[in-house]
């Protein structure tokens, strides 16, 4: 059996993304219309991204694949902002990225953020991901906190 690989540790600092929600639909209640009015920020400037992974993927690819479909999980925010327009908290999540690149494992990690239907929804979203083939066959192993608040 060839000797293992020891784990490798990327530590990355995520930049601020800030966008508008969508509009509220007609007829919205004071919980929507307050949270359409407020801008949403999905990874605050000070978190950091942790990769630690044995396969290929290097952190920026992981970054990249995930600042690409990070708007499925901003939705997951913004249902969780309708009913509570103050909710605001971190989910971190903790998954593997097989050699074919779909995610096999996703749970969560420390989770702050105190709505559950927001926290299944952002494992839910993640679980449907398919991230780049590893070029050797080895699985990836993923920490990324997801930092959820309201301006």
């Amino acid at each position: 059996m060839p000797p293992r690989q020891p784990r490798r540790r990327a530590v990355i600092k995520a930049p601020p993304v800030i966008d508008e929600p969508p509009a509220p639909p007609e007829g919205a209640s004071d919980a929507e219309r307050l949270a359409h009015n407020k801008k949403v920020v999905a990874a605050a400037a000070d978190e950091t991204v942790t990769v630690q992974h044995r396969g290929e993927l290097p952190a920026s690819v992981i970054r990249k694949h995930i600042r690409r479909k990070r708007g499925a999980i901003r939705a997951c925010y913004q249902r969780g902002l309708q009913s509570d327009p103050t909710l605001h908290g971190k989910v971190e999540v903790r998954f593997l990225i097989s050699p074919s690149g779909a995610v096999n494992h996703a749970k969560l990690g420390a989770s702050p953020l105190q709505d559950e239907d927001v926290q299944r929804c952002v494992l839910r979203t993640l679980k449907t991901w398919r991230f780049p083939r590893a070029h050797r066959g080895r699985s990836t192993h993923v920490v990324y906190p997801f930092a959820f608040r309201v301006r």
